[in-house]
C-alpha cells in the first residue's frame, strides 16, 4: 500500500506540473518545506503545543509556507506566460519537474519519519508497553521538543501511571490513548518496513545537494 500511494504521489506531481507548469509546484514544496524547518528548527521550536494541536499547528505551517511561496510564483508564472515560446517550455518542463519536486518532497517526509521512528524505539515491536519503554520515551520526549508534538508529554505520563498501576498497555490501549502514535506503530510504520520504493528514494535522495543525507529504514 505505501509503494501504491508513493507511484500516485508522484503521478500527481506531473499532472500538477503538466497543467501549472514547473514554477507553481517548485516554489510551492520550497515554502512548505522553509514553513517546517522554521517551525520545528527555527525560534519557534520550543513553543509548540503538544499531541494533536501540534500536528495540526505543523499542517498550518506548511500550507501558509506554501501558499505564500506561491503567491510569489504566481507572479513569476505571469512573467514567463507573457511569451508563448516560454509558455509551452513550462508546461513541457512542468512533467519531469513536477515528478522531481514530489519525489524530493517525499524524500524529505521520509527522512523526518525515519526520525520520529527512532525516537520512537522503545515501543517498536512491543506486545506489551511497560513502565521502562514508557519512561524512556518521556526522556526522549523533553530532549526533543519535536518528538513531544507527535507524543504528548501529558499523554506519556498518563501512560506512565496507567502501566503502574495495571501492567503493561497493549497496542489497542495505545491507540486509544493516543490515536496518532498508535495508528503509525500499527499501519504506516509496517508498510513503511515492506517497502521496496522507499529505499530506493532514500538511496537516490542521499546525493541530493544541502538536503541529502545518508538514511535507511530500520531492520525491525
Amino acid at each position: 500500500m505505501a509503494d501504491i500511494a508513493i507511484v500516485v504521489f508522484v503521478i500527481l506531481g506531473a499532472l500538477i506540473g503538466f497543467s501549472k507548469g514547473f514554477v507553481l509546484p517548485l516554489v510551492a514544496v520550497g515554502g512548505a518545506l522553509f514553513g517546517m524547518a522554521l517551525l520545528f528548527t527555527g525560534p519557534f521550536s520550543g513553543s509548540l503545543p503538544s499531541g494533536t494541536a501540534g500536528l495540526g499547528a505543523s499542517a498550518i505551517a506548511l500550507g501558509l509556507g506554501a501558499m505564500l511561496f506561491t503567491r510569489v510564483g504566481m507572479f513569476a508564472v505571469g512573467l514567463i506566460h507573457r511569451f508563448g515560446l516560454l509558455k509551452k517550455v513550462d508546461k513541457v518542463l512542468g512533467i519531469p519537474i513536477g515528478m522531481a519536486t514530489a519525489a524530493v518532497a517525499l524524500y524529505v517526509a521520509l527522512l523526518g519519519t525515519l526520525t520520529v521512528d527512532a525516537w520512537l524505539d522503545p515501543i517498536h515491536g512491543k506486545a506489551a508497553i511497560g513502565t521502562q519503554e514508557i519512561a524512556a520515551l518521556q526522556v526522549l520526549a523533553k530532549a526533543n521538543p519535536t518528538l513531544a508534538v507527535f507524543a504528548s508529554p501529558t499523554m506519556l505520563q498518563a501512560l506512565l501511571e496507567g502501566a503502574a498501576a495495571k501492567g503493561p498497555l497493549s497496542g489497542d490501549q495505545l491507540s486509544q490513548a493516543d490515536s496518532a502514535l498508535g495508528f503509525y506503530e500499527q499501519k504506516v510504520r509496517p508498510e513503511l518496513l515492506q517497502s521496496r520504493i522507499v529505499p530506493v528514494v532514500l538511496t537516490i535522495g542521499e546525493r541530493l545537494p544541502f538536503i541529502g543525507r545518508p538514511a535507511a529504514l530500520p531492520t525491525r
